[in-house]
């Protein structure tokens, strides 16, 4: 009885030790997987995991023959921020930009950081163009107000291109 004992207590802690050494792997991996595809300034999706989103929902979009729009999003003044506070306001702007542009938009679309002052957001199923164009200005609007950083006022402005599938083409 005792042999039993001693088998099953070393099985057991053989068993809490691999459990512990596999989700230490997983965990590590996911962490991994995260730091690869997203950008670590901001959390959003970098430029491979959009484009893979873009991808994907260009694929449904034609295979559904619904429609879905891109916007481009290039802030104006990064560098002059950069310049004139330094790259932690300028960090911090592009912090908050990547927040507003989350809020903008559905759970369900895709807001992403490709470049240092570049932000893309995919729409899925957008309806009209007239909803698009909403949603554009509903952005732009949000991106002009001020950002507070150490007691100083940073303002920006954005430039917003903006395609539409199937109307603009692939």
């Amino acid at each position: 009885a005792i042999g039993v004992l001693v088998a099953t207590t070393l099985s057991l802690i053989a068993l809490i030790v691999g459990t512990y050494y596999l989700l230490g792997s997983y965990s590590k991996g996911a962490e991994h997987y995260y730091r690869a595809n997203h950008d670590i300034l901001t959390g959003l999706p970098n430029r491979g995991l959009f484009f893979d989103r873009f991808s994907q929902a260009i694929n449904q979009a034609k295979r559904n023959k619904s429609n879905l729009a891109i916007l481009f999003i290039d802030l104006d003044n990064l560098k002059t921020i950069n310049d004139a506070y330094s790259h932690d306001a300028g960090d911090a702007l592009l912090i908050e930009v990547a927040k507003r542009l989350k809020a903008s938009v559905r759970v369900s679309d895709t807001v992403g950081r490709i470049g240092g002052d570049e932000f893309v957001v995919l729409l899925l199923g957008s309806d009209t163009e007239a909803h698009v164009l909403q949603i554009a200005e509903n952005i732009r609007q949000s991106l002009m107000k001020p950002v507070s950083y150490e007691g100083n006022e940073l303002t920006s402005s954005a430039s917003i291109g903006i395609a539409l599938h199937p109307m603009h083409g692939e």
